[in-house]
């Protein structure tokens, strides 16, 4: 919830400052601007924004998995954007590009196929948890 607040007061913000540099910024941008182009803000915005943060924190609060393989994959987002523009605007991709999205795929699918490792959510073999450990006595003994 916090993050979404700062999406919308950050917005807020620098719509402000744009308005205070031109006033009619605004109406500029907006001129020209179809139904095409709402439809496209507004897809961004709730199912790129609103949606994705949604999923992205339910999974992350829930007890499945570990917080290190969900956040490992949004290092996927430029992956998939970069696919999109290929299949969808027509766009080129580079030998670099090639390579470098197919070291994000293969890091990622290394991080999310780990079973006890780094980025574990469980205790390293041989050690115990924090829970297992018995508390102790904030009382002082006098005797």
């Amino acid at each position: 919830m916090a993050t979404g607040w700062h999406m919308i007061l950050g917005g807020l913000l620098l719509t402000a400052l744009a308005l205070h540099d031109d006033p009619q910024a605004l109406t500029h941008a907006l001129q020209g601007l179809g139904p095409a182009d709402a439809a496209a803000a507004a897809y961004v915005s709730l199912l790129g924004g609103a949606a994705s943060y949604g999923i992205f924190f339910y999974l992350a609060s829930s007890s499945q998995g570990s917080l290190t393989r969900l956040s490992s994959l949004t290092f996927l987002t430029p992956v998939f954007a970069a696919v999109t523009g290929y299949f969808v605007l027509g766009e080129v991709l580079t030998v670099p590009q090639l390579v470098g999205g197919t070291i994000t795929l293969g890091s990622v699918l290394l991080i999310t196929s780990m079973k006890n490792g780094a980025g574990s959510s469980s205790p390293a073999q041989g050690t115990k948890s924090v829970d297992s450990v018995p508390a102790r006595s904030s009382s002082v003994d006098t005797q």
